[in-house]
């Protein structure tokens, strides 16, 4: 049982994978063609060609090699207007009040999906940029059933259904290397200059995996008990090994035009090995007395779980595609398109294409002020907005993000803090 706890904490606080840097945030992630230094990672190698990269580069947190993960919470529903119209008013909630709280889970459930990314290190020299990261992608669903018993209650008699609870978590650490380099192309009216290529590799460290295979039961109450039966499986394992590549190309256009694309995590997978790899099988069976005192209760439950070796097995690393566009307006605005494009419907990752649009501006040299709007992909809405004060060996960065919405009727709000150091 205390294999089925962890992985229930786990997949209680979930997390996914997202290069959530200061810059990134600020712009709802439209930095394609803007990154530069270790922060092309999870962007595009090729950026490390050009020439306003810095000679040295190195990412830390609020105190000095220690990261400060950037954090953003979210969820399919519920909105902070929706917190403080329902559970905040000290309102009485009769059952219309509930019909139209509920109204905005709809038949899907309540999927919870807080999100969080650190760099443990980022370090950029000439052309080459080294980091090494903590990432978590993970989901957990709520079915409506379970909703609709939190807010109306249950007919005794009236079996509450629990079968449609679902959650996976994967944890990586990935080791990623990258290096960009001027291209020629021959019969091509291209300058050595202008064109790049970039090419990278990340060593993946699986730190663990767990999935819910199936979970099936029921809570039924009555006058004077509450019964509960069910069953289920869980597929777990730890300390896996990956690979994953990255491909980029870069074009800078004049003075005032750069674009390019990329192919992110190509190939990307992790194996977890055998002597790692277990599935949980359980089931329980409850009868909860309503005089029962508190610490008899645990006594009602009866059950067991059964744990055995499965072969090892493969999960992917999800590869994306991302293309971007710049536009330099004046010399102290820019303004950028992207484009990205996941090839797997898992975590947190949704298939639908994402466009998002930014422009940072720079009342003085040493104060970028960003902005950006996103719309598509599994956010399906995103806004950010952010800063930056920018000495010459030194960057201090924030990035604010909100998804589903505008202020209070966001469904998500989140931030990042970054610092570097550079030559």
């Amino acid at each position: 049982m205390k294999k089925i706890l962890i992985l229930l904490i786990l997949c209680s606080f979930v997390f996914a994978q997202n290069i959530m840097i200061p810059s990134s945030m600020g712009t709802a992630g439209t930095i394609a063609t803007q990154s530069r230094g270790d922060d092309v990672i999870g962007w595009n190698p090729a950026n490390l060609g050009f020439e306003d990269n810095p000679d040295f580069s190195m990412s830390f947190g609020v105190i000095p090699i220690v990261p400060i993960p950037a954090i953003n919470m979210v969820n399919s529903a519920v909105s902070m207007n929706w917190l403080a119209d329902y559970l905040f008013s000290e309102r009485y909630l009769d059952n219309n009040t509930k019909n139209k709280m509920f109204e905005v889970f709809g038949d899907e459930g309540w999927d919870l999906n807080p999100l969080l990314y650190a760099k443990i290190l980022g370090i950029s020299s000439g052309n080459f940029a080294f980091t090494i990261g903590a990432e978590v992608n993970s989901n957990i669903t709520l079915p409506t059933s379970v909703l609709k018993f939190a807010m109306y209650g249950n007919k005794f008699g009236e079996e509450i259904s629990l079968d449609d609870i679902d959650g996976s978590a994967q944890v990586v650490i990935p080791f990623a290397l990258s290096y960009g380099f001027p291209l020629e192309i021959p019969n091509l009216d291209l300058d050595i200059g202008n064109n790049y290529l970039g090419i990278g590799v990340k060593l993946l460290w699986g730190v663990g995996h767990g999935e819910v295979e199936y979970f099936e039961g029921g809570m039924t109450t009555y006058i004077d008990q509450v019964v509960g039966t069910g069953s289920g499986s869980i597929k777990y394992s730890y300390d896996g090994f990956g690979l994953a590549f990255d491909l980029g190309w870069a074009l800078k256009i004049g003075d005032n035009i750069t674009t390019n694309l990329a192919i992110q995590n190509l190939f990307g997978f992790i194996k977890w090995k055998d002597k790692n790899s277990e599935i949980i099988e359980l089931d329980f069976n409850a009868e909860v007395e309503v005089s029962d005192d508190f610490e008899d209760i645990t006594d009602a439950f009866t059950g067991n779980d059964t744990t055995y070796s499965i072969k090892g097995y493969t999960s992917d690393y999800p590869t994306y595609l991302i293309a971007g566009f710049e536009y330099d307006v004046l010399p102290n605005i820019e303004l950028y398109l992207n484009y990205k494009q996941y090839f797997n419907e898992e975590f947190q990752f949704s298939t639908s294409p994402r466009f998002s649009f930014a422009t940072k501006m720079s009342p003085a040299k040493w104060f970028p002020i960003r902005m950006g709007i996103a719309f598509g992909g599994y956010e399906k809405f995103q806004a950010g907005i952010g800063f930056g004060l920018h000495a010459k060996h030194y960057h201090f960065d924030i990035g604010i993000t909100q998804t589903g919405g505008l202020f209070s009727s966001a469904r998500g709000i989140g931030f990042s803090i970054g610092q570097k150091i550079l030559f």
